[in-house]
Order: C-alpha cells, then structure tokens, then sequence
C-alpha cells in the first residue's frame, strides 16, 4: 500500500478496487475488462464471511434473549442480560476505531466470541440476584445487588483476567491478524467484565424504580 508504506489490507485492496471500477468508462468503447488475482478474490471472500458473521451474531443475540426471557420469565431480563455483551462489542469497536485496526476475517471475529463471553457473566449475575432478592425481599434492591457482588464479583473478575492473560500471549505473534485477535479479546472480555459489575446493578436498579413508579401510578 502506497500511502501508509505497509502491506496492503482488505481495505486498501477495497480502494484500488473501486478506483479501476470508477475508471474504466476512460478505456476505449468495446474494451473487456476482467479485474481479478488474489487480491480481488481474498477481498470477495473477506465480505462474504463477514457478511456471514453479522447475520450469526444477529441471530445469537436473538438465541440469547429468548432463552434468557424464558429462563427469567422477563422480557426485560432477556434484554438485561444482552447489556455486557452490546458493551463489550461497543468497548471493542471504540478501541478499533482509536487504534485504527481494521475490520476484517479475524477481527471480526470477535463479536461472536463476545456473545459468549458477555452470557456468561451476565447470566450468572442475574441468577444471583435473584436468589439474593428472594432471600432479602424486604430489604430492597441495593442489598440484593451487593451481595450478589460481594459473592459472584471475585469470580467474574479473576475468570476473565485469566481468560484475558492468555488471549495476551496472541499479542506476540509475527502474524499481524493473530495479534490484533489476541488484543480485541482482551478488550473485549474486560469491557464485558466491566459492564456486568457496573452497568448492569445500575440499569437494575433503574428498572426497579421504573416498576416501583408505575405501580405507584395505578393506585392512583
């Protein structure tokens, strides 16, 4: 790639692509013209997976919410649990951004992983509080959610550093896509991490006074 000096990418592939496309109507009329080689057909592969992996992850969300809102018997738990999993992905995607990597066959990748990543620790939030709001129904909200920290908070936190640790030997690989995966796991599974011990208490904690609100408004 001529203007940042280093291997060509999907998206540089992608932009030489497109500029002999826009100029082709400057050949002679009743020129043929077939564009291919390998780039042309690794940049054809490359949309057709990641085609592919939006529409997976597409449907694991919707796998993910109808199970959890069975498991609950909430729809707005099903979308409770979805909260660590969009964080993470957003985490992942900012940092992309900042970083400037690329979307591409392995970068990519991680959004499905993430779902995974993101469940786990949601879900075994969730089964937590519950139980802990049954045992101290009468002592509200805030004391179910920090025993349920106190408890599951340890082992959230010391899974995904581990998890973490290993997807960071990745970053010492000579092959850049491996190396990017390694570092978009990281990110991905801390903002999930993250979004399990913070934000979802918080939108827990929203969502009980919203009902708290609403029953108040029909006595009246």
């Amino acid at each position: 790639d001529g203007d940042n000096e280093d291997l060509s990418s999907v998206e540089s592939t992608r932009e030489l692509y497109d500029t002999m496309v826009n100029n082709l109507s400057l050949l002679p009329s009743g020129t043929k013209v077939t564009i291919s080689g390998y780039p042309v057909i690794s940049m054809k592969f490359s949309d057709r997976i990641m085609e592919g992996q939006n529409v997976s992850t597409l449907w694991a969300f919707v796998a993910v919410f109808v199970i959890a809102s069975i498991v609950f018997l909430s729809p707005l738990k099903g979308l409770l649990v979805l909260v660590p999993v969009l964080s993470g992905i957003a985490f992942n995607i900012i940092f992309m951004y900042i970083a400037n990597i690329p979307f591409d066959i392995i970068t990519i990748s991680f959004s499905s992983i993430a779902v995974g990543a993101g469940v786990d620790d949601a879900i075994h939030f969730s089964l937590r509080y519950r139980n802990y709001r049954k045992k101290y129904s009468g002592k509200g909200v805030r004391k179910a959610i920090y025993q349920t920290i106190s408890v599951s908070g340890r082992p959230i936190i010391l899974t995904t550093l581990s998890v973490v640790l290993g997807m960071s030997m990745l970053g010492f690989s000579s092959y850049t896509p491996v190396r990017y995966f390694g570092l978009l796991m990281a990110v991905t599974l801390i903002g999930c991490m993250i979004s399990t011990l913070l934000f979802m208490p918080a939108i827990t904690i929203l969502f009980s006074r919203i009902k708290r609100f609403i029953s108040k408004m029909r006595r009246y």
